[in-house]
């Protein structure tokens, strides 16, 4: 077992997130492969056509300051739907969750401060619970787990006078050089790789099962990185998180029906390229779940899964210094933009924004630029109105090949070609077999077909168009992309419509 007993300082654990943070952005997102999917197995409850929701998330935001304040944070960003913030407020590694090595008590869980928070339009508010391991991680101590699983009890309670959606789980190791999930045989004498994912898989379910012990409700659980995480280099028996994949594994054994997992995709916060978010959620759906799942929860995978994305105004704006870009006013707004309504777009239901090197709810909350906040209003409206933002980013060439996201070459913006989708009408009932029509620019050369952001057809013969069939009952988002020879490419506007029967 590991046997590390001190806590490591607070310069290791600048060290290692400067160094984590300093090499996210060069990381690449591996897509294996673009597939055209059959559209009877898209599952119309997973996809919200209607009603994304838009989270806000910080480790700075303190409980006592949301019951103080709740109803000028309401007023100050009305098109947020929620926020999230640390168990005890402020990041503090003593409230990691699996430390193990104390009882946490009401007090310790703020649970009479919550109790006490106001809520009004803000109905999708979460408590991060920090994952990292500040002391040693061993799946096998039957002491230490107790503490933890009495812990995740004193969570429910938490979250049930709280009122809150429910918990948004950050697996990131910030205090120990060795990963926290990743599998040493060393640290597990006498145990094979195969036992120690079966007890990951244990801990996840009496984990999920005490969340749940205070709260009745529909839990929601949201995930920074799950299997979007880069640095299980996508295989099933290697990486610095791997073992995280049997825990969450666990966790959807322990789901009731009604509770929902969310992917949160944080490397969405680095796109520059308006096709790697549809192309990383068709690469989720078609490949990762797949393979990642245990074979026993496929089922589980495909009904109660959903895909989020993870967006980061501080890069877009400036405030994260180790980007080797200098934007104007203008083209920070347009990556913002950008970000917010393709990730709205193509999230099943929710994206979170994180906050880290400014303050959202301070005197500058406000003065990233002019146009910020009300951005969010007007993405949100083009979205609620099946609008489109009638640009796309693009990025090719040597530093973009079709999936690699890096800061080696900045993205441009298109504008052409153009597609809009004429068939069907956007609010329409329809049968479970439809063509999808378009009409486009004399330029195009190519238009794939989306629904629920999953690929469905590619045509590249005019007029560009696609059959589907099979659909189940259920709302549905149609939308289209169209590129021309020169690899430019803008998205249409997207279309809602309701599959009512045969």
């Amino acid at each position: 077992m590991k046997n590390t007993s001190t806590e490591k300082s607070y310069f290791l654990f600048l060290l290692i997130a400067l160094t984590t943070y300093s090499i996210l952005p060069l990381s690449a997102q591996f897509v294996k492969e673009k597939k055209i999917v059959d559209a009877k197995t898209i599952n119309p409850n997973l996809y919200h056509s209607t009603g994304k929701k838009l989270v806000q998330t910080s480790n700075k935001l303190d409980w006592n300051f949301v019951k103080e304040n709740i109803g000028m944070m309401e007023s100050r960003h009305p098109d947020l739907d929620g926020v999230a913030a640390g168990m005890n407020g402020p990041f503090d590694k003593n409230f990691l969750i699996l430390r193990g090595d104390k009882v946490w008590t009401d007090d310790d869980i703020q649970l009479s401060t919550v109790s006490q928070i106001k809520w009004g339009k803000y109905t999708e508010n979460f408590i991060i619970l920090y994952f990292g391991d500040s002391l040693s991680l061993d799946f096998f101590n039957e002491n230490k787990w107790s503490i933890i699983i009495s812990n995740a009890g004193m969570v429910s309670k938490m979250l049930k006078a709280g009122h809150f959606r429910g918990a948004f789980f950050d697996d990131e190791n910030y205090f120990e050089p060795s990963h926290a999930w990743q599998y040493n045989p060393d640290w597990y004498p006498g145990y094979t790789f195969e036992q120690v994912k079966n007890k990951c898989r244990e801990r996840g379910k009496a984990f999920m099962k005490a969340l749940q012990s205070s709260y009745p409700d529909p839990l929601t659980i949201l995930d920074f990185f799950w299997l979007g995480d880069f640095w299980n280099k996508y295989e099933v028996n290697t990486g610095r998180q791997i073992l995280w994949l049997s825990f969450m594994d666990g966790i959807l054994d322990g789901t009731r029906p009604s509770d929902v997992l969310v992917e949160g995709n944080e490397c969405a916060y680095w796109y520059q390229e308006t096709s790697m978010f549809t192309d990383i959620y068709n690469e989720f759906r078609v490949n990762r779940f797949p393979q990642y799942a245990a074979s026993d929860l496929q089922d589980k995978y495909k009904t109660q899964v959903q895909i989020g994305h993870g967006i980061y105004p501080s890069l877009y704006y400036g405030k994260f210094n180790r980007w080797p870009f200098t934007n104007t006013p203008e083209e920070q707004d347009t990556w913002w933009r950008h970000q917010l309504y393709n990730s709205l777009l193509t999230s099943d239901k929710y994206v979170w924004i994180w906050s880290e090197e400014w303050d959202w709810w301070g005197d500058g909350g406000l003065a990233l630029t002019p146009n910020f906040a009300s951005i969010i209003g007007e993405v949100k409206s083009r979205i609620n109105n099946q609008q489109g933002l009638n640009y796309d980013l693009v990025k090719y060439g040597t530093n973009w090949e079709g999936n690699l996201v890096t800061p080696a070459e900045k993205w441009h913006l298109a504008t052409s070609p153009t597609v809009s989708i004429t068939s069907p009408a956007n609010k329409s009932t329809t049968k479970s077999n439809i063509t999808i029509k378009t009409s486009v620019s004399d330029n195009a050369r190519k238009v794939e077909f989306y629904i629920n952001s999953m690929l469905v057809g590619v045509d590249s013969i005019a007029p560009y168009s696609t059959k589907v069939s099979g659909l189940a009952k259920g709302m549905y988002t149609i939308f289209a992309r169209v590129s021309d020879s020169k690899k430019e490419h803008t998205t249409s506007a997207p279309v809602v419509i309701t599959v009512g029967g045969r």
